[in-house]
This record gives structure tokens, C-alpha cells and sequence, in this order.
């Protein structure tokens, strides 16, 4: 009689080099599925900060050129303006006198911020019911100390974020 054990089926397929190959590619599909979901989801995200803050950023600089024609006056003019025929989803609007008093605008008022700031509502101003509160905005101080500052909702890129997620988990889902 032979003294060799026998070995399982199972414990065969494992050992087998088949068997390893199709285990190392499966890990490098997984590692390389990641690696794209970290790209796609940095990438787009930056992408569309990117054009937030440049949506922003020209609209204070227009509102500069207005304040330098027209004065503070016509600036809050224009400030109201915007405000009551906005279309394109809210954009909210700070203008201050140089003693930091708010002029005008549907944010309260704020120590100057140059370029590009985040910040949250806070949730007893917040109008339109929507509990996120977290803007993305633009401050500009003019010349004559007048601060200017010009924020979007954020929600739309906490959105795009949301939906990358949720594709890249269904092909997941469905790959495996």
C-alpha cells in the first residue's frame, strides 16, 4: 500500500498555477479599477471647482467694474438686481461699506476675505430650506475699502461627487 496521502480536489485547483495567475490578475483588476475611481473622482472634482470659482471670480470683477462707474450706489443697485432675477440656481451676494456694514446682500456680513473662500450658512439664514448650508465664494476688496463677495451653493459638486461614487459601486457591483 502506498503511504502518500491524497490529496483533496480542492486542495489541488488552490495549488494549482492556474489557479494563482487568475488570483494575481483579479487583484490587479481590483487595484487598477481603484486607481481609476481615484482619478475620475479627483480629476472631475477639480474640474469643477475650477469652474465654480471662475463663474465667481468674474462675477465680482464684474460688480467691481460697476462699483467703479457708479459708486457704491449703483453696485447695490446691481446687487439687488441680480439677486431678485437669478436663474441659473441661487448665487448669493455681500456687498460692505468700508465699515464693514452690510450694504447689501443675502449673506450676513463677514471680515474681508480675498479670493477664493468655503464656508458654511448658518442654518438660521438659510432660505431655501436646504440643509447643506456649505458655499464656495469669491471676496474682493476694492479700493475704496468696499468689500465684495460673490458665492455659489456647493451642493452641485457634493452631487457630481455622489454620483461617481454611485457609478463606479453599480460597474462594481455589476463587474463582479
Amino acid at each position: 500500500m502506498s503511504s502518500a496521502r491524497r490529496i483533496s480536489p480542492l486542495a489541488r485547483i488552490l495549488r494549482s498555477a492556474a489557479f494563482r495567475l487568475t488570483l494575481i490578475y483579479a487583484g490587479l483588476f481590483v487595484v487598477s479599477a481603484v486607481v481609476l475611481f481615484a482619478m475620475v473622482f479627483v480629476i472631475a472634482t477639480a474640474a469643477l471647482q475650477s469652474d465654480m470659482q471662475a463663474v465667481l471670480r468674474t462675477e465680482a470683477l464684474q460688480l467691481a467694474e460697476i462699483h467703479r462707474r457708479s459708486g457704491l450706489l449703483g453696485l447695490a443697485e446691481q446687487v439687488t438686481r441680480r439677486m431678485n432675477f437669478r436663474t441659473r440656481g441661487p448665487i448669493y451676494y455681500l456687498v460692505q461699506a468700508p465699515t464693514r456694514q452690510v450694504v447689501v446682500g443675502n449673506l450676513p456680513g463677514m471680515p474681508p476675505v480675498e479670493g477664493v473662500v468655503d464656508f458654511v450658512r448658518d442654518p438660521s439664514d438659510n432660505d431655501s430650506g436646504d440643509a447643506r448650508g456649505k458655499l464656495t465664494g469669491f471676496g474682493l476688496t476694492l479700493a475704496d475699502g468696499t468689500f465684495i463677495l460673490v458665492a455659489q451653493d456647493a451642493s452641485r459638486l457634493i452631487d457630481m461627487q455622489h454620483a461617481i461614487v454611485q457609478a463606479f459601486t453599480w460597474a462594481g457591483i455589476l463587474t463582479l
